[in-house]
């Protein structure tokens, strides 16, 4: 797995890759510690190079979100390949946090709609 951390002003930037397993989670686990000690007001992570993600990797980002939303920040999934914006809106994710598709012309349709 990957991970690239870059603050601009209140914004963190971070671009994560590869698989997401029980040992990636473990890895997110660390690494998302350094984003909330920047103290942002919004976290972006772009999942463009993302190929799999486990239950313990979307465990990590819930908690993330719990912590986030303690500090009055917020958390949004960007560029998220279609099988994995499929699972997150099948567990009703997208009610937490916003998700967006990769290559989604004009913001994509919300989960829920029909050709998603």
């Amino acid at each position: 797995m990957t991970f690239k951390l870059t603050m601009n002003g209140a914004d963190c930037q971070v671009a994560v890759g590869g698989e997401i397993d029980e040992r990636g989670a473990e890895e997110l686990k660390k690494r998302f510690r350094e984003v909330q000690a920047a103290r942002p007001q919004r976290v972006v992570i772009d999942f463009k190079e993302v190929t799999h993600i486990g239950s313990a990797g979307i465990g990590k980002l819930l908690v993330l979100y719990k912590d986030l939303a303690v500090q009055s920040a917020t958390l949004h999934l960007v560029n998220v390949p279609h099988v994995i914006y499929r699972l997150f809106c099948e567990m009703k994710l997208n009610a937490i946090f916003s998700i967006a598709e990769i290559n989604a012309q004009n913001g994509g349709k919300p989960c829920g709609v029909a050709g998603h």
